[in-house]
């Protein structure tokens, strides 16, 4: 979510359009009966899902390809976690294949 809001001109240029967009995908959630996770939101994704009750956790770590190419911790999730728990959102830490698919398959 980071990159569409960034990277993306027009939600740089409009001050509403952002709540547009993340409240549009809540209310499309709702008509289908489904739950959102945010993935590598910024702070104030996590603060307009306030207003969208579809909204049930949040990745609170980045992409591990982040960490594998600077070499850091990817267990910083303190702060991030601490802000979903506190809004009422679920933190939620992004996983890693650790063993072959090969080794997988033969289990």
């Amino acid at each position: 979510m980071n990159h569409q809001t960034i990277d993306f001109i027009p939600l740089c240029q409009s001050i509403h359009l952002g709540k547009q967009w993340l409240t549009s995908m809540g209310y499309a959630a709702h008509l289908f009966n489904i739950n959102i996770q945010y993935s590598m939101n910024l702070p104030r994704h996590a603060l307009q899902a306030l207003e969208i009750d579809r909204v049930t956790q949040a990745r609170v770590s980045d992409d591990y390809y982040i960490y594998i190419k600077r070499q850091i911790s990817q267990w910083n999730i303190g702060i991030s976690s601490m802000l979903a728990n506190a809004i009422g959102i679920a933190p939620f830490k992004d996983v890693f294949l650790v063993k072959s698919i090969s080794t997988w398959c033969s289990i």
